[in-house]
């Protein structure tokens, strides 16, 4: 909302007074409205994550295993499908809301052209950038819904079901498939053709920018040639094997030997891990559009217990007098401050900033809320987590040697 200038219209104030004065007070109203919702909805979702946690236990600790992991199944499956269908919805309605209050931007070139990047030499068409405009995670209808392949996965889902639950299953999927119908369109004839020349075209990549929601077109040489300078810093070391058998044998040892209750450590064990993988999103808004490293830990050895390391260490963020959690809260720490005719405001630009994180301090500050509650154990797991970042690229396998990966649960940007 706030890149695109869009604002909801449940927030939007209105008056008869038309002047320039008038409407920039209207528009601090509606952006200040705004900031509370989104505060409020924010502290919404913590308090449900946390609700659906102590769920999470209490099913799995007096559930066994067959039926705990079907229930997991079927509200993981209700919930993706709920997600993906709300997210249309609220797309579609951006989209109406922004085109109504910037309808200026709707005669120049395809719609949303702002918002994908051509860092190519190649020229996009019109129906190229159109529908790089919906985004990465816009789904394409399908020509015909693909009846075999569901049968086939579902028949999988259900094969260690009882027979009177798997037939039923089945029975609802066959009810389904049968009432159903073939998606409407949601893209045109010139959309598609380009969405196959994208796909086609092994010379460029397609990633979302960092920051925004723009969508960058990069040449594919230039985005390995950028993963590469970064990994020649010091903060990387090249692994001649695969770190993961080694590293899920260490994640076992100091699960089963924590204060980690019995009912939770097995689900905090991954039984089929995969190496963390190394990607990178271009920042547009800097001079020659350097990547920002993302580690993606998921399915990871020690991606779990990162995660419920988070969860310990979250009850005792932000209770030093230098914690600034965004943008809203440095205003309010601002607004107290007295400021002297010779005092002058220096704005600093951190570079690598999860990459510089002294590990050792980082560890000795957790050792301190051992005295406010926090079991005497949890440092030392979080130093294993962080001393045993890696990641693999390009086929080979690299160990972090400082700082936090950004992606890990226990990065800094996940803790705030």
């Amino acid at each position: 909302m706030k890149d695109s200038k869009t604002t909801p219209a449940f927030v939007e104030v209105k008056h008869h007074i038309q002047s320039k004065k008038a409407q920039r007070i209207l528009r601090r109203a509606s952006t200040a409205l705004l900031r509370e919702r989104v505060q409020h909805t924010r502290w919404a979702i913590q308090k449900c994550t946390e609700e659906l946690y102590d769920l999470h236990l209490a099913l799995s600790a007096s559930l066994n295993n067959t039926d705990w992991e079907t229930l997991d199944r079927i509200t993981w499956n209700s919930a993706s499908i709920t997600f993906i269908s709300t997210k249309e919805k609220q797309v579609k309605k951006f989209e109406h809301l922004h085109s109504r209050q910037h309808p200026e931007l709707e005669t120049h070139g395809p719609k949303n052209d702002r918002s994908v990047v051509n860092l190519t030499d190649i020229h996009l068409s019109d129906a190229a950038i159109s529908v790089l405009s919906k985004g990465l995670n816009f789904a394409v209808a399908p020509a015909r819904l693909p009846k075999e392949e569901l049968v086939t996965e579902v028949e999988y889902a259900v094969r260690k079901l009882p027979k009177e639950e798997a037939d039923e299953l089945r029975g609802e999927v066959s009810r389904i498939l049968l009432n159903s119908k073939t998606p409407v369109n949601n893209v045109n004839r010139e959309e598609k053709k380009a969405l196959r020349e994208l796909r086609t075209n092994d010379d460029i990549i397609i990633t979302p920018a960092d920051k925004g929601n723009a969508t960058v077109v990069m040449n594919k040489e230039d985005y390995i040639s950028k993963i590469n300078d970064l990994l020649n810093d010091d903060t990387y070391s090249e692994e001649k094997l695969d770190p993961t058998s080694r590293t899920q044998k260490g994640i076992k040892h100091i699960i089963n030997q924590s204060s980690i209750p019995p009912e939770e450590r097995k689900w905090i064990i991954e039984s089929a891990p995969k190496p963390p993988r190394l990607y990178g999103l271009p920042k547009i808004h800097k001079q020659g559009v350097p990547l920002r490293p993302i580690v993606s830990a998921i399915d990871s050895p020690s991606h779990k217990l990162a995660k419920y390391l988070a969860q310990q260490l979250v009850p005792f963020s932000g209770q030093t007098s230098t914690h600034v959690k965004n943008s809203a809260h440095f205003i309010e720490i601002i607004k107290k401050a007295k400021i002297s005719k010779d005092d002058i405001l220096v704005s600093f630009d951190v570079v690598s900033l999860f990459t510089n994180i002294p590990i050792g301090e980082a560890v000795e500050i957790i050792k301190t809320f051992t005295s406010d509650g926090l079991p005497e154990d949890i440092p030392k797991m979080v130093e294993f987590c962080l001393r045993n970042s890696y990641f693999t690229w390009n086929g080979k396998f690299y160990r972090q040697t400082n700082g936090a990966a950004m992606g890990s649960p226990l990065s800094p940007d996940k803790m705030t």
